[in-house]
């Protein structure tokens, strides 16, 4: 707690958009699919949003380009799809966690779940 930081207003700015941004995909996620860990990494500067499932091959996302949504609604929309589609094609269920159905999903060597690309 030493040492301080300084940064540019567009840094700034950039860092409180991206926490704008995640503050308003991650609880949707949550909300959508109930037991699954999301991580959501925005990149302000390229204009891009990654989400992921932790609980498949963190390796596969969704990526979702911010200047493609025009309303709230639209942008919800974007965010469930693309989490529906990651569990999808991970072969988890939709609806909530369901611990003996990840317990039992095909593995890589790695130990991730095998996912249906």
């Amino acid at each position: 707690m030493d040492r301080i930081t300084v940064v540019s207003d567009t840094e700034f700015r950039d860092e409180m958009r991206a926490k704008e941004i995640s503050d308003s995909i991650g609880p949707v996620l949550a909300q959508t699919y109930p037991g699954y860990r999301w991580r959501v990494e925005p990149n302000i500067k390229n204009g891009i949003v990654d989400i992921r499932c932790e609980m498949t091959d963190c390796r596969y996302g969704f990526r979702l380009k911010l200047a493609n949504w025009f309303s709230a609604t639209q942008w919800r929309n974007l965010v469930i799809k693309a989490g529906g589609e990651i569990l999808e094609r991970s072969q988890l269920s939709r609806r909530v966690f369901n611990e003996n159905d990840f317990l039992q999903r095909p593995r890589t060597f790695a130990g991730h779940i095998q996912v249906d690309l």
